[in-house]
């Protein structure tokens, strides 16, 4: 084997170990906590344990539009845009008008299990998808309750402000958080509403202690009835959700793999000959 070929075969082992490397190193890293959580305004990324990717939009988007206007929104194209004539509290349409077209696109309704399964995630919790309401205390996770409810939409203050509703918080030295609650698709029996009053679960992490004169109360993470699907609680949003399909670094850095051994193959053949 000559000088040149020698060389040749050099470098391909270099090149070839450095994609092996980069294969055994790819994908997603996964901590847990928080750190899963990428807030990029009104759409917050969620990277998951299965290596899937969703997006969540904010809470205050939604918040003030009655949940049967959201779907109706939707069932067209997926797409929020009010293609039908929203119920909703004056000034919201502000928020759907805002999103860009890219932002608007790919959403749906989210179930109950999915937004507790969320949850879980960004607290290092495990509670069961049929929890109805959970109080936590202060510490140690008030700080992370408080995140949450920024990254998520704080649906309370915000729809109070569609209102011009001005709030006095009970300790105004501390920060100027409410609620970040939403309706799921999933359904729940009428109870004694009645079949003519379809309930839905609402899931909600709640910030008590900011709250107007609530001081006593603890910080909350839970769920619960209602049979407000048809009317614009200023304060409820609408959990909506697109789970984002991305190609994964590994089968990127092998497909380069496979082609660049083609090319060195047939380049160790020529000089051979």
């Amino acid at each position: 084997m000559n000088k040149k070929c020698l060389n040749v075969v050099l470098i391909s082992i270099v090149l070839a170990s450095s994609c092996l490397v980069n294969v055994a190193n790819a994908g997603y890293i996964v901590n847990g906590g928080k750190d899963n959580f990428i807030d990029n305004g009104v759409i917050t990324t969620e990277y998951r344990a299965d290596g899937t990717v969703w997006e969540w939009l904010d809470l205050t988007v939604t918040n003030g539009i009655s949940y049967n206007s959201i779907i109706a929104d939707l069932a067209d194209d997926n797409t929020l845009n009010n293609s039908v004539s929203f119920f909703a509290v004056p000034g919201v349409l502000l928020d759907i008008q805002g999103l860009s077209a890219l932002q608007a696109q790919g959403w749906a309704t989210t179930a109950r299990e999915d937004v507790v399964t969320m949850i879980n995630n960004f607290f290092n919790t495990s509670f069961n998808e049929a929890f109805t309401s959970i109080g936590i205390p202060l510490a140690p996770i008030a700080l992370d309750i408080e995140l949450f409810i920024e990254m998520f939409g704080d649906t309370y203050h915000e729809g109070n402000d569609d209102y011009n509703v001005s709030l006095t918080d009970a300790n105004t030295a501390l920060p100027n958080i409410g609620f970040a609650l939403g309706i799921t698709s999933t359904h729940r029996p009428p109870l004694s509403f009645g079949p003519q009053y379809p309930q839905n679960y609402t899931v909600a992490v709640a910030d008590f202690q900011y709250i107007s004169s609530q001081l006593d109360q603890d910080d909350m993470i839970g769920s619960q009835g209602t049979n407000d699907l048809t009317t614009n609680r200023p304060e409820y949003g609408t959990w909506l959700t697109r789970e984002v399909f991305l190609v994964s670094e590994p089968s990127t850095i092998v497909v380069f793999s496979l082609a660049l051994f083609g090319l060195i193959v047939s380049r160790i053949r020529r000089l051979v000959r």
